[in-house]
């Protein structure tokens, strides 16, 4: 997926599109470039998807088109946005999408408008960031990526140089994954294995193919992006995996987890069970931090095992 500034034509559509939308008129000119005006298109596979209109740092227009719908890209879209450079910093009355912003941690303020109480937190950059500081001192790192959805995570892993197995239970995560590594240079099966499996059997994957005991290990809970939500982590087998792979780490090592949460249903239940599951860990052999985040951000964990 990418977000790129959209021409007259994608212009048209987005503005035809019977999307969730914030404020503004309805119209191809509502979506042009022009000054005081940010727009952005969200594309996947070459095909436009969605976009976001902000004027003078006031978010007015979010859409995802009909066939997109419900499938977290708006969620992905409005993340995207707010990293951008000059972000906007507020958002124009959500009417009927009050509800996904409030999840999101934006508030409705005196003057009308919807703000969150300081930037977006991305729970997936800092856990990354966390697991590079942790292993800085290995130069060639085992590392599993227990949940490889879209493949960032193991793209991320093989930048570190050593050896990295990635599973998913889905099919399109096995491919997708398996095509960003290739793009990324990172093509040796000796090196980096992508398999599709269940994350609750992995201490018996990474035996057999060879990862354990692991210098890091990712997880990323929750749904593949763009596919069916029905298909999802869920607590009891997100707790074995990660007991599997706590017992997995090799003394030094460390292992992060991004949970995702609307506030309720079985994402909520699992983020609860797992966050239970690692703040109770024996603080004689690992040590956990839970990095603060907004309401309706993702929520990463970075846990250590302790040398000795």
């Amino acid at each position: 997926m990418q977000l790129l500034v959209p021409d007259r034509e994608q212009s048209a559509l987005l503005a035809a599109g019977e999307a969730r939308a914030v404020g503004g008129a309805a119209c191809p000119e509502a979506w042009a470039p022009a000054p005081g005006r940010a727009v952005w298109a969200l594309e996947k596979d070459s095909a436009l998807i969605g976009g976001a209109r902000a004027e003078a740092g006031v978010l007015t227009g979010l859409y995802i088109l009909p066939p997109w719908q419900g499938k977290g890209y708006g969620r992905y879209l409005l993340r995207a946005v707010l990293r951008q450079p000059g972000h906007p910093a507020a958002v124009a009355a959500p009417g009927d999408a009050a509800g996904f912003f409030r999840r999101l941690g934006f508030a409705p303020q005196p003057d009308g408008l919807w703000r969150r109480p300081a930037p977006v937190s991305d729970g997936v950059v800092w856990a990354q960031r966390a697991l590079a500081e942790a292993l800085a001192d290995k130069p060639a790192p085992v590392c599993i990526d227990a949940t490889c959805g879209n493949g960032h995570d193991t793209v991320f892993l093989a930048g570190l140089g050593g050896r990295v197995l990635a599973l998913d239970i889905q099919p399109a995560a096995v491919q997708a994954t398996r095509a960003r590594l290739a793009a990324a240079g990172y093509a040796d099966p000796a090196r980096y294995r992508v398999v599709q499996a269940d994350h609750a059997g992995l201490a018996r994957l990474a035996d057999r193919e060879g990862f354990a005991p692991a210098d890091g290990v990712m997880f990323n809970f929750g749904w593949l992006p763009g596919a069916d939500h029905g298909v999802q982590s869920r607590a009891h087998s997100s707790r074995t995996a990660l007991a599997a792979a706590l017992e997995l780490l090799a003394p030094g090592g460390a292992l992060t987890a991004v949970l995702y949460s609307p506030g309720h249903g079985p994402q909520e239940e699992e983020k609860q069970a797992v966050l239970a599951q690692l703040t109770g860990l024996d603080r004689a052999r690992f040590s956990v931090t839970v990095h603060p985040g907004h309401p309706g951000a993702p929520l990463p964990v970075l846990v250590r095992r302790l040398p000795v």
